[in-house]
C-alpha cells in the first residue's frame, strides 16, 4: 500500500510562459499525478533536457516544449524532434530515447550549434511512429513545398545522436499528419481505478497486452462510452464504471431509465469506433445508465415495487430478451411493472488476468477446428486439435454457475440501482 500511495501523491502542474514546475502551482497546467520523490524530464524549445527532483516550486527555464515524469532506463517512450541547427542552418529530424541521465544536469539534444531551435516535438510512451506534413517557405525555382514525412522507418537512437537531415530550405511550418502504430512488442497494462490513469508497473488491475492498434474501452455512468489509446497519460473521466481492453466483438448490455417514457429499457449493441465520446441513451435530462454489462450472457434480477404489484420478482436472460441492435437504437421496454431495484447476477465484465489472456489466445473456434480437422483412423492417437477442443469444453464447463471462472465479488459488479 505504501508504494501505491507514493505513486500518487502529488500532483504536477507547470507554468509554461514563466517556466516554473512543482505541485503548488495548483494556478498552472496540470501535468499529471506523481509522487514527491519522482524525477521529473523537462524539454524546452532551444533543444536542451533536464531531469530535475519533483518539488513544490522550481524553476526549470523558459520555452518548456515537453514535461513529465522520468523512468529511468525507460526504452518504451519513444521521442520525435525536428530542430533547425543554427538560426540558418539546416533541418534535421530524430527518433530517440533517454534511458539515463545524470540529475540537474544540462543536455543539448540539437546538432550543437548556437541558436539552434525545435520545431516539432512529441513524446508517445507507447513507442507509436509519426507521419509529419512539412510545409517550406515558398521561394523562387522551389519545385516542391509541402510534403511529407514517416518517422517509422527512421532507427530509435540515444539522445546524443544528431539525427537526419530533413531539408536545407527554410520550414514555415511542421504538423502531424497521422499517429502511427506502436513499433514496440506488446505492452502489459493496468488500470489504477484510484487515480483513474494508465500504468505499466503493475498497480491496479491488469488490463491485458497491448500493440498496435488495440484500444481501451471505458463506459461511464453518463450513459457514454469511449475508445482510448493505451497512452500512458491518458486521464480516463470521474465518472467511469468499466475500464476494459477493448473487444471489438464483445456486445454491450444496457439497462436504462428512459426519462421522457418514464421507463427502463434494454439494449444491446455492438461498440462503433469513435475518437469522441458516444451517448447510448436517450437525451432526455432524466434519462439515466441503470447498469451495464459485457458478459456474453448476462442475466438480470428484477425485484418489483410489492406496493404497486404483486408480481413475483424474476431473473431475465437479457441476451434472449433483445437481439443486438444499433448504438442509436432505444431498445426494448424492460417491464410495465413498477421496479423496486435491478441487479445483475454476476458481474459485469470478466476481469483479465495473464493466465486468462494466455488461454483466450489458444482458443480456435468451431469454424477452424472443423477445417483443420483430419478424419480419425482407427489406433491413432487423437490429434493435437482434438486434445484442444476438448480442453476448451472442460473450461466451458467450468464457467458455468456452479463453478464459475471468477467471484462475483470481483472488480466490475454493478451497483443496486432502483427507482426512488
Amino acid at each position: 500500500m505504501a508504494a501505491k500511495v507514493a505513486v500518487a501523491n502529488k500532483k504536477l502542474y507547470v507554468d509554461r510562459k514563466e517556466g516554473f514546475m512543482g505541485w503548488s502551482l495548483k494556478e498552472a497546467e496540470f501535468v499529471t499525478e506523481c509522487s514527491e520523490m519522482d524525477d521529473i524530464s523537462v524539454f524546452r524549445i532551444n533543444g536542451g533536457m533536464t531531469v530535475t527532483k519533483m518539488a513544490d516550486k522550481k524553476f526549470v527555464g523558459k520555452g518548456i516544449l515537453h514535461i513529465g515524469v522520468f523512468k529511468k532506463n525507460d526504452e518504451r517512450t519513444i521521442y520525435h524532434m525536428i530542430y533547425q541547427d543554427g538560426p540558418r542552418g539546416a533541418y534535421y529530424m530524430k527518433r530517440f530515447v533517454v534511458t539515463g541521465v545524470t540529475r540537474d544536469k544540462e543536455y543539448d539534444l540539437t546538432g550543437g550549434a548556437a541558436g539552434s531551435s525545435v520545431e516539432y516535438f512529441t513524446a508517445n510512451p507507447d513507442g507509436a511512429s509519426e507521419v509529419v506534413s512539412v510545409l517550406l517557405r515558398p521561394r523562387p525555382n522551389l519545385r516542391k513545398s509541402k510534403f511529407d514525412i514517416d518517422f517509422a522507418p527512421m532507427a530509435v537512437k540515444g539522445r546524443g545522436s544528431k539525427g537526419n537531415l530533413l531539408t536545407r530550405y527554410t520550414v514555415q511550418k511542421i504538423s502531424q499528419k497521422e499517429r502511427g502504430v506502436s513499433t514496440l512488442g506488446a505492452i502489459p497494462i493496468w488500470y489504477d481505478e484510484t487515480v483513474r490513469r494508465l500504468n505499466d508497473t503493475g498497480h491496479g488491475r491488469y488490463l491485458g497486452r497491448f500493440a498496435g492498434e488495440d484500444k481501451i474501452l471505458c463506459i461511464a455512468k453518463s450513459g457514454t462510452y469511449q475508445l482510448f489509446p493505451f497512452v500512458l497519460s491518458t486521464h480516463f473521466p470521474d465518472d467511469a464504471l468499466t475500464v476494459v481492453k477493448w473487444n471489438p466483438k464483445d456486445v454491450v448490455t444496457a439497462v436504462y431509465w428512459e426519462g421522457e417514457k418514464e421507463q427502463y429499457n434494454v439494449k444491446r449493441f455492438l461498440v462503433e469506433p469513435s475518437r469522441e465520446p458516444v451517448s447510448f441513451i436517450t437525451e432526455d435530462e432524466k434519462s439515466k445508465l441503470a447498469l451495464h454489462s459485457l458478459m456474453p450472457e448476462p442475466e438480470l434480477h428484477i425485484a418489483y415495487d410489492k406496493r404497486s404489484t404483486n408480481r413475483a420478482d424474476e431473473d431475465v436472460d437479457l441476451a434472449a430478451f433483445i437481439g443486438v441492435k444499433g448504438v442509436k437504437a432505444l431498445g426494448n421496454r424492460l417491464t410495465p411493472h413498477k421496479v423496486k431495484e435491478l441487479t445483475l447476477n454476476g458481474p459485469a465484465f470478466t476481469p483479465m488476468t495473464p493466465e486468462l489472456e494466455e488461454v483466450q489466445g489458444m482458443l480456435i473456434s468451431d469454424d477452424e477446428i472443423g477445417n483443420l480437422e483430419a478424419p480419425e483412423e482407427e489406433g491413432l492417437e487423437e490429434s493435437p486439435v482434438k486434445q484442444l477442443k476438448r480442453k476448451q469444453a472442460a473450461e466451458e464447463s467450468e464457467r458455468s454457475p456452479e463453478n464459475p471462472l471468477i467471484s462475483r465479488t470481483e472488480p466490475g459488479k454493478q451497483i443496486k440501482m432502483g427507482l426512488d
